[in-house]
């Protein structure tokens, strides 16, 4: 009898917490890019990518942005740097507004595609302050 219930227990309680479990594995994610700072949610709109040194810098905007667009004329943005020949697991996602000390989101979970035209991105970031983002968007790479 004694074993019959524990059994029970152990198969309740492994059921209760596989269907409460936060599903960490988000790399299958289509929704497009969003992020929340200050209150106010943004979704991407635009962006671009180029080379730095030993990085590729990633710019995704709330407004429509190319290649053309000079960064320091973004309002808002999210900005991630992708090291060359790097194995990093941890990325740093910088939330940032024109007029405002920019903010980072220090081991954020970044996945992406390059494909020498263009990049796509998968984001899921937080800071301590509450800012957030997460989802998929592509900007073109610029060269």
């Amino acid at each position: 009898m004694i074993k019959k219930l524990t059994t029970i227990i152990c198969v309740a309680t492994v059921t209760l917490v596989m269907s409460c479990s936060k599903n960490e594995d988000k790399n299958d994610n289509t929704q497009q890019l969003y992020w929340e700072m200050e209150g106010q949610r943004f979704t991407a709109q635009g962006g671009k990518a180029f080379d730095n040194v030993n990085s590729i810098s990633v710019y995704v905007t709330s407004h429509q942005s190319d290649c053309s667009s000079k960064e320091y004329s973004f309002e808002n943005y999210l900005n991630v740097e992708i090291p060359k020949n790097s194995k990093t697991e941890g990325y740093n996602v910088v939330f940032g507004r024109k007029g405002s000390i920019p903010m980072n989101a220090l081991n954020s979970k970044i996945r992406y595609e390059h494909n020498g035209e263009q990049i796509t991105i998968w984001i899921e970031a937080k800071t301590i302050l509450g800012h957030k983002a997460e989802g998929k968007y592509t900007v073109p790479y610029c060269k």
